[in-house]
């Protein structure tokens, strides 16, 4: 367990004093930086040095996270943190991040083999033979549903578990940092990355809903472990085509929507806060979501299969790592029948070329909320939307959440109906 409450000011500037003694080898900074006397430093960099001076334990680069997490942490301690624009997706592209969005243009992630004919390698049928995908969508929505269920059931703690999280009335119950709150509900995996766990007695008993919850996780486990079987066997046949697929499809459906929808103005814009880096295949799979690639098509090449088999028995969970979503949604589903990412990114296409120019050009300029709503319109054909947060709930502490209850209990059962009909 990582101890950060150890660390202190005084850790960090004898990390930068350690750095200023050597030869100033470390990994240079992407893009946050510490700033301290004129000078910048790699601040991740720094902050795992002072945790190693405070708690005597060295971490490696995996174990803690840069970015908006390492700047929070050290502008605690009274630090000043700058941030760059990071590495860019399109950096192998001759055009600006706002005309790589335009229909004219054409989007790929650096590195990947382009393929003029995909179905030589591959079809939609294909993937759809291998794995009852429909299914797994499915209760992927329930179990967000289930997490809203037990609010219902639910006590904050009184004191704040962690920065950020609140505590009693004023618990962020949605939109939590990395889905922290789902992770630490009886719907997720109980813990959250930094150890923690929520006070006993937090949720109320209730059979009912505690049989559901069991059964959605015992079902979710074992699909995924049906996957990662489905993958290895494509790993050890070289039909790189259908891996890519399912890799993709495996992470829209727990995260791709939301981060598409949560963040289309970042990739609009090209502000995209997270660098790309291009070891990391789970964040790389990420952001072709964001940017409507389709890895089936345009596959990568960069990645090893040690890499990939690392991904599926690693960090390819339902209930670990990027949990944004199941505390931010949406609750969504295809209509009629399970839609293929590489037809969700056919469809985007086909939507900016129609409404991309205009909508872009309006004044005053679109912001967040209005690219929200035109990534979702870009799918509304293809998708049920049953719960957009920011629209449908609108509550993110837990005294919102009691304000507006009964309206909420309305909604639940609405869609646990129309889920059920599914």
């Amino acid at each position: 367990m990582i101890k950060w409450d150890k660390v202190t000011a005084e850790h960090v500037f004898q990390a930068i004093e350690r750095l200023e003694a050597g030869d100033n080898k470390f990994p240079p900074p992407r893009n946050t930086f510490l700033v301290y006397n004129g000078k910048q430093y790699p601040a991740k960099h720094i902050r795992g040095m002072a945790y190693e001076i405070a708690c005597g334990v060295a971490l490696s680069k995996d174990d803690y996270s840069g970015g908006d997490d390492t700047e929070r942490f050290l502008t605690r301690l009274g630090f000043t943190i700058k941030r760059t624009k990071p590495k860019n997706i399109h950096n192998n592209l001759s055009y600006t991040p706002e005309e790589s969005m335009s229909p004219q243009n054409s989007l790929h992630l650096p590195s990947t083999k382009t393929y003029q004919n995909a179905d030589q390698y591959t079809s939609g049928q294909t993937l759809l033979s291998l794995f009852d995908w429909r299914s797994f969508e499915i209760e992927f929505q329930r179990i967000r549903l289930n997490y809203i269920k037990w609010l219902f059931y639910f006590t904050p703690p009184r004191e704040e578990l962690f920065p950020g999280l609140g505590k009693g009335k004023g618990f962020q119950v949605f939109e939590s940092y990395n889905g922290n709150s789902f992770s630490l509900s009886p719907s997720g995996y109980g813990i959250d990355r930094r150890g923690k766990r929520m006070p006993p007695g937090s949720y109320e008993c209730n059979q009912e809903l505690e049989l559901e919850t069991t059964e959605l996780k015992s079902s979710l486990d074992n699909r995924v472990k049906e996957l990662h079987a489905k993958l290895n066997e494509l790993l050890v046949l070289g039909d790189y085509s259908l891996l890519w697929a399912m890799l993709q499809n495996f992470f829209w459906i727990k995260l791709g929507l939301h981060e598409f929808i949560t963040h289309q103005e970042e990739v609009i814009l090209g502000k995209e806060r997270d660098p790309i880096y291009e070891s990391d295949i789970r964040q790389y799979i990420e952001v072709s979501l964001r940017n409507g690639v389709d890895l089936q098509k345009s596959i990568p090449t960069r990645f090893s299969s040690q890499e990939i088999r690392n991904l599926i028995t690693g960090k390819m969970k339902w209930n670990r790592y990027s949990c944004c979503s199941f505390d931010c949604g949406p609750i969504a589903w295809g209509k009629g029948r399970y839609i293929t990412y590489s037809e969700i990114a056919n469809a985007r296409t086909n939507y900016n070329n129609a409404n991309y120019e205009g909508f872009a050009q309006r004044k005053p300029a679109p912001g967040r909320f209005q690219w929200r709503g035109y990534a979702i319109r870009s799918l509304e054909n293809i998708y049920e939307f049953g719960i957009l947060y920011h629209r449908d709930l609108d509550s993110l502490r837990f005294r919102d959440f009691t304000e507006k209850k009964e309206e909420i209990r309305d909604v639940i059962l609405k869609v646990q109906t129309n889920i059920n009909q599914v």
